[in-house]
């Protein structure tokens, strides 16, 4: 090895590398080619996901928000892609809506393509279809009298109507998030010049630092208005400041009161933003926050970090870094990359058989396992849960599960047809992942009934591992299929899908077992015909009926197969389907807009099963 790696500095060709651990020449320079390849993606999709070291303190400073302690950072992401539909920039845009919200009032960060809807706001449509604050306001002032009577009425809401209402909400969130420090920083308006002397401070003061003096001052304004009513017209110049001045402190204290969007800490205690105005004479932490805008405020981006790290807080150190990388790295991004590399490799391999092709292919599909298990691993240490507790996990975890198994079934038998198998059902399902969530991958809480331990570490993992068993098994019917009507009797894989699918019907029905002792002790029933019961029961019988055929020679391999291959309809209607019909104790699955999709799927699967069927009973009689 050592001569070899000599002999790649003196000639610069890698190939020999490659024929030393046992490939031809053409097998090595294959290898070589799809190897910086998978290099180049792998390098890409890691650029892609981790963004700049900029504002890395300011990233990390560790905040309480939707019932977890979180980096702000990802506080931020789940705020830009409320508004704006990408997180891209997200702590950029969260230092400049915290500590300059008169600018981030102004920048364009709320998305808004509905014609109907920028129709009914007086905007214009434009690329981009983002919208700054400032243009919204008149707008949303005149149309806010709609919002009671659609609210009242939200199940039969239009697609404008619906998208008319999530303007509305977005402005709120985003007008309370502008306001979350407005506390401290300096309110552009002028002080009347008697509390210029008795409170020493001129244009530019704080709500913090007027804060003491309110009650003095309310006296104050009451004394004019006793004496000349409540008719500005009347007022002194110095009198009118003053009446201004305390419109905008109590229209501040009455928005600051409401503001807890997140929580920061302070002595050992989670606190918003505005309780530490009570203790601000001895508050530290107070004091880091404000040099934190003040740095801001004056582009000193060294004193910026500085400021930012003082506000880490130990113990969650940790935890906050490990969600940071996790956002940043996305590794089911990049493990799509790598299946997607595996799955190119695996078709290549089909049309020119050499070892190189093969090998690589199960280098590419071992690092993309453990890129996504290295990523489902992360969230269970952040969450503090077993792996699977919403849909969008149970995608993430399925497609795991049957790239494992692929890879387990490889280890004794040597058939690229579960390589591909595994890797083509697991790539599919992490595209169809994001869908899933469209606010994003923020890591969410689990609602009460779900948030249980036990339960989520055998139920739903035992039946989430059954859902990934049937997928590879009906992957890998579609490759028999399909072999079959190429003329390859293709024996050893008729043997191994009889094998999956009794370890699918092992896991389905325990799972569905375990699923009714846990709706005992949840509901005080065990079997309620829920449709989630309902559609882990039909994936048994499904497999106990194809099983029974099989046993009883009332089925031929060709039909079998066949059915075994439907097991991705039966599967996608008992996971995803059920949660159309919006009824049933489930409701954490219930979500919208997959309708379409889910029968394109359906019928697709269909046509393709049906295809291959024909080609392969066209095959049966010629021969």
């Amino acid at each position: 090895m050592a001569r070899a790696l000599y002999r790649y500095h003196s000639d610069g060709d890698w190939s020999f590398v490659a024929r030393s651990f046992g490939y031809d020449k053409a097998g090595a320079q294959y290898m070589i080619r799809l190897l910086n390849i998978a290099l180049f993606m792998v390098v890409l999709c890691l650029s892609v996901g981790v963004q700049a070291a900029d504002y890395q303190s300011f990233k990390a400073i560790p905040v309480l928000h939707e019932g977890r302690v979180k980096p702000l950072d990802s506080v931020a992401r789940v705020y830009k892609e409320r508004l704006s539909g990408s997180e891209h920039g997200a702590a950029v845009f969260m230092a400049q809506v915290l500590f300059d919200p008169t600018a981030a009032a102004d920048q364009p960060v709320i998305y808004i393509r509905d014609a109907q809807v920028l129709g009914q706001l007086g905007l214009a449509a434009r690329q981009g279809h983002l919208y700054s604050l400032s243009e919204l306001v008149p707008g949303l002032q005149k149309t806010e009298d709609q919002l009671p009577e659609l609210l009242e009425n939200e199940a039969d809401l239009t697609t404008s109507q619906r998208t008319f209402v999530d303007v509305h909400e977005m402005a709120l969130i985003y007008s309370r998030l502008l306001g979350t420090f407005s506390f401290m920083l300096p309110m552009a308006m002028a002080l009347p010049d008697d509390v210029k002397i008795e409170t020493a401070f001129e244009e530019g003061a704080t709500y913090s630092e007027l804060q003491p003096y309110i009650a003095q001052l309310e006296e104050r304004l009451q004394e004019v208005v006793k004496l000349k009513g409540e008719d500005f017209s009347a007022y002194s110049e110095q009198e009118t400041l003053l009446a201004v001045l305390m419109f905008r402190l109590r229209s501040m204290e009455s928005d600051l009161s409401r503001n807890d969007l997140f929580r920061i800490y302070s002595d050992s205690q989670w606190v918003s933003p505005w309780q530490l105005i009570d203790a601000a004479e001895e508050s530290q932490v107070l004091q880091r926050w404000e040099a934190l805008a003040s740095a801001y405020r004056l582009g000193d981006m060294q004193a910026f970090e500085q400021a930012a790290n003082s506000l880490s807080v130990p113990k969650f150190e940790s935890a906050v870094h490990l969600e940071n990388l996790y956002k940043a790295v996305k590794p089911f991004r990049l493990a799509s990359a790598l299946y997607f590399v595996t799955l190119v490799l695996c078709v290549v391999y089909y049309i020119k058989p050499l070892k190189a092709l093969f090998a690589l292919a199960c280098v590419s599909a071992v690092f993309g396992s453990f890129v996504q298990f290295s990523g489902i691993l992360a969230r269970i240490i952040i969450l503090g849960r077993p792996p699977v507790g919403s849909l969008y996990e149970s995608l993430l975890f399925v497609g795991f599960v049957v790239v494992l198994c692929a890879l387990i079934i490889l280890c004794f038998r040597r058939q690229v047809a579960t390589l591909l198998g595994g890797v083509s059902a697991a790539l599919g399902i992490l595209l169809v992942a994001p869908y899933i969530a469209p606010d994003g991958d923020n890591l969410e809480t689990l609602v009460a009934v779900l948030n249980t331990n036990f339960w989520l570490a055998t139920h739903v993992i035992c039946i989430t591992v059954g859902y990934g068993v049937c997928i590879l098994s009906a992957m890998l019917s579609h490759i028999y299929l399909f072999r079959r009507g190429q003329g390859d009797r293709a024996e050893g894989l008729w043997s191994l899908l009889y094998i999956i699918a009794m370890v699918a019907l092992f896991f389905t029905a325990f799972g569905t077992m375990l699923g009714g002792i846990w709706a005992d002790q949840s509901w005080g029933r065990f079997w309620g015909w829920d449709p989630k019961e309902n559609g882990a029961l039909i994936i048994v019988l499904w497999i106990v009926w194809l099983v029974h055929a099989r046993l009883g020679n009332h089925l031929s391999r060709l039909w079998l197969a066949a059915g075994f291959a439907m097991l991705n309809v039966i599967v996608a209607l008992a996971w995803f389907g059920v949660n159309l019909l919006s009824v049933g104790l489930h409701s954490y699955g219930f979500i919208s807009g997959i309708a379409t999709g889910l029968t394109a799927f359906c019928v697709s699967e269909f046509v393709v099963i049906g295809l291959l069927l024909l080609k392969a009973q066209g095959k049966k009689r010629e021969a």
